[in-house]
């Protein structure tokens, strides 16, 4: 069976976030959108996947942007999503698909190593942002 096609929001801000749930509304993907106390879970159980269970997690853990994260889009419809994005001028920082690395992370951990990556990329680049 093919993966259901799912994408896991966290978008503090009501405008984007309903602009973006609209997109994915067209697509006919589900969205979940995690709410803060569910930012430590981990991926793979906010994905839904078999063999993650709930765990326990502290507050205090936080995400400063807009983040997605794709599970079960063919790369096709990544491209799809992302294009959607761009027409509509919808600005999210932080992009991820699951993988089988990711999926065993919390989500704010995703998070965070996208956020590394992003400096990482800028200071290569030379801007130091």
């Amino acid at each position: 069976p093919k993966a259901r096609e799912l994408v896991l929001t966290y978008i503090p801000d009501d405008t984007t976030a309903a602009a973006l749930s609209l997109i994915l509304e067209k697509m006919s993907v589900e969205e979940y959108r995690v709410p803060a106390n569910e930012l430590g879970q981990k991926v793979g159980f906010l994905a839904g996947y078999t063999g993650f269970e709930r765990i326990q997690c502290e507050d205090g853990f936080s995400v400063g942007e807009s983040m997605l994260c794709m599970c079960g889009l063919s790369s096709g419809r990544v491209n799809q999503l992302l294009e959607q994005l761009q027409e509509q001028h919808i600005d999210i920082p932080l992009k991820a698909v699951v993988t089988a690395t990711n999926q065993n992370w919390s989500f704010a951990r995703l998070a965070e190593a996208l956020q590394e990556e992003r400096k990482a990329l800028a200071h290569k680049r030379g801007r130091h942002n």
